[in-house]
């Protein structure tokens, strides 16, 4: 938890009302996942969450692994390069080039990636004949707490103290 405290510069929360849980992409019906950004579920006053992901199993392009444009969390994005489920819209000629710009991330059993919320990254349909297992948390500083009456604000966070 120490380069979770480093990175949001004060202590830090696990949000128990996201993510989580373990994800798992099936061979005979797991579907690809667009490019999307994880704040699009989250209402925090601001985009600083951090996802922790950590690999069951290997994880690469034939199994449905996570890909990333790398920091496109800094990215200003017009309207229209977004769908109604804030997922980067495949057709607008602008997001060509930023899947141009996205790299697949092989993991191997325990590896760790972090990323922020509001980091692009999408993952293929797996192709493979095993499960692709994984587990993800999300993290934040203590100072930006869920908004009230939100779904965020539905369970109670846990801080690390």
């Amino acid at each position: 938890m120490a380069a979770l405290h480093q990175l949001f510069e004060e202590p830090v929360s696990v949000t128990l009302a996201h993510h989580n849980c373990v994800m798992t992409k099936h061979p005979t019906f797991g579907t690809a996942t667009g490019w999307h950004r994880d704040i699009r579920y989250w209402s925090f006053p601001r985009n600083e969450l951090i996802s922790v992901w950590l690999a069951l199993g290997p994880e690469h392009a034939d199994n449905g692994g996570l890909k990333f444009i790398p920091r496109s969390h800094l990215l200003q994005l017009q309207p229209d390069q977004m769908d109604e489920l804030d997922f980067l819209r495949p057709e607008v000629p602008a997001n060509q080039a930023l899947f141009a710009q996205g790299i697949s991330v092989p993991l191997e059993k325990g590896d760790v990636v972090l990323f922020h919320s509001g980091l692009f990254h999408a993952a293929g349909r797996n192709s493979s004949d095993q499960v692709k297992a994984s587990v993800v948390f999300a993290y934040h500083g203590r100072s930006n707490a869920p908004i009230a009456g939100t779904r965020s604000a539905a369970a109670e966070d846990i801080a690390l103290d």
